[in-house]
C-alpha cells in the first residue's frame, strides 16, 4: 500500500497531504542546504548520461543525505545494457562489503533496486539479499517513466505515458516474478505519472507497492492550462501538485494482467 509520495526537493512544503508522506526526490549533482525528513535521492539523467561511477554515486549519496533524516537510495544503475548493469550492481556490493565505507551510511536507509528487463530477477533478487545483509532495508524499483523490458543484453522501452496499460503489465509481472522468491518484497514505483498513480494506489494487484516518486505535476499540456503553459515555475509547482494529486487519486484503475509476449 502506497504510503509516501517523493517530489522535487523544492517543491515540498508539507510532511504530509491527503493521507500520503511527502518526501524530496534529489537528483545528481544536486546538493540543496535544507534538510528534509524523508529523501528519495538518484544519480538521474545526468549521472547515468555521464555514466559515473558507483564509487562516485556513493559520495554523492553520502553527501546529501547528510541533509536527510531518512534516505531512499537508488542504485547506480542503467537502463540500456543488462551487462552493464550487472556490473553496476557488482561493484556496488563490492564497496558495501568495505566496512568503513558501509558505517558512512545509517541504518536508516533504504536501498532503491531497479529492476531492468524482464528476466534476471535471480540475480536481483541476490542483490537484494546482500544489500539487507550488510543491514539496510532494500525494496525493488518499477521503473515507470519508461518501463523497460527485453530478455537479452539490451532493454527495450514501453512509454508509460502513451502505453498506460502495457506499463501496468509489465510492472505487474515483474512483482509476481520477484514475490516467487521473496514473499516479503517491497516495490517503489519510478517516475510514476497520473495515468497509472490511482492503479498502483487502488488496486490490490500492487498492495506490495509503498511509494512512488513523480514530477509528471511540473508539465501540463495546452488544454489543462489557460496560458497554454506546459512547465509550472517555482511558486505554481507546489500547488500543481496538488492538483495532480487530487485528479491522480480520482482517476480510473487499469485492468492488470500477468500475460505478456516479449
Amino acid at each position: 500500500m502506497i504510503k509516501t509520495v517523493f517530489i522535487r526537493y523544492n517543491d515540498v512544503l508539507w510532511k504530509e497531504v491527503m493521507g500520503f508522506r511527502i518526501g524530496a526526490l534529489i537528483a545528481y549533482p544536486e546538493r540543496p542546504k535544507e534538510k528534509y525528513d524523508l529523501c528519495l535521492i538518484d544519480i538521474g539523467f545526468r549521472g547515468a548520461k555521464e555514466d559515473i561511477s558507483v564509487l562516485h554515486a556513493l559520495k554523492y549519496y553520502i553527501d546529501v543525505m547528510q541533509n536527510c533524516s531518512t534516505a531512499f537510495l537508488i542504485t547506480p544503475d542503467n537502463n540500456q545494457y543488462y551487462s552493464k548493469y550487472s556490473l553496476k550492481l557488482a561493484d556496488l556490493i563490492k564497496y558495501l562489503r568495505n566496512k568503513a565505507l558501509r558505517e558512512k551510511f545509517s541504518n536508516d536507509v533504504t536501498w532503491v533496486l531497479p529492476i531492468h528487463g524482464t528476466s534476471h530477477f535471480a540475480l536481483y533478487n541476490t542483490v537484494c539479499y546482500d544489500i539487507v545483509d550488510f543491514g539496510f532495508k532494500c525494496i525493488y524499483g518499477l521503473p515507470s517513466h519508461r518501463a523497460t523490458i527485453g530478455m537479452y543484453d539490451a532493454f527495450k522501452f514501453i512509454d508509460c505515458s502513451k502505453e498506460p496499460q502495457a506499463c501496468i503489465n509489465v510492472n505487474y509481472f515483474k512483482i509476481m516474478k520477484i514475490l516467487d522468491a521473496n514473499k516479503n518484497a517491497e516495490f517503489h514505483v519510478m517516475g510514476c505519472n497520473r495515468a497509472i498513480f490511482s492503479t498502483f494506489v487502488k488496486s490490490k494487484a500492487f498492495e506490495r507497492v509503498i511509494s512512488v516518486d513523480t514530477e509528471s505535476y511540473r508539465k501540463k499540456w495546452p488544454n489543462e492550462s489557460p496560458d497554454g503553459r506546459r512547465m509550472c515555475d517555482s511558486t505554481e509547482c507546489p500547488q500543481w501538485f496538488l492538483e495532480w494529486l487530487e485528479k491522480a487519486i480520482d482517476g480510473p484503475i487499469l485492468d492488470v494482467s500477468p500475460l505478456l509476449f516479449f
